[in-house]
């Protein structure tokens, strides 16, 4: 029995366990290990060459992640009226608003982005070797506390969130312009 059919002998114990498979796929991360795998030209040294070539990367262009530039166009879509209304809020709210390089839903699988400022309520290293994961802006991060309005040319880049035991772990997605 091969592993993908035995893996999915376990995948209802896993969906009750864990809630739907959005919460716990493997797919985005699976999807970033292939870029990180094309950072690799040879079979010497992969790890030398994964911070050589991310080294590189930033020293071309400091913004590895996708930015929004200040000069992108921002969209709404579906309208709604089903709330929450923060007290500095007003109409009209919508579900999806999308930017030049990603789109943030309301839905919690798809909602989660880094501010300019890098703030979270509660952010440490997932790692500390052979760097520190932060230095790759990937984080543990405490459950979601109340929720807070931010504008939205603070936005960042978007997030992949991931159960890790009691907290999560937020991994940047890297996007390519849709020009390209």
């Amino acid at each position: 029995m091969s592993h993908n059919v035995h893996n999915i002998l376990h995948i209802i114990s896993d969906v009750e366990y864990m809630g739907t498979l959005d919460k716990f796929s493997a797919f985005p991360f699976e999807n970033m290990l292939q870029k990180i795998k094309n950072l690799i030209r040879k079979g010497d040294n992969p790890l030398a060459q994964v911070v050589k070539r991310i080294s590189e990367i930033n020293k071309s262009s400091p913004h590895i992640f996708s930015k929004i530039q200040s000069s992108s166009k921002i969209t709404y879509k579906k309208f709604h009226e089903r709330g929450p209304l923060l007290p500095q809020t007003n109409s009209p709210q919508f579900e999806e608003i999308v930017f030049k390089t990603f789109t943030l839903k309301i839905f919690e699988h798809n909602n989660c982005c880094v501010l300019k400022d890098g703030k979270y309520q509660e952010k440490k290293d997932l790692f500390s070797v052979p760097c520190k994961s932060s230095d790759l802006q990937i984080y543990v991060v405490s459950k979601s506390g109340p929720l807070q309005v931010f504008p939205l040319k603070e936005v960042s880049f978007k997030c992949v969130k991931l159960f890790f035991k009691d907290d999560y772990v937020v991994l940047p997605l890297q996007h390519t312009d849709e020009n390209e």
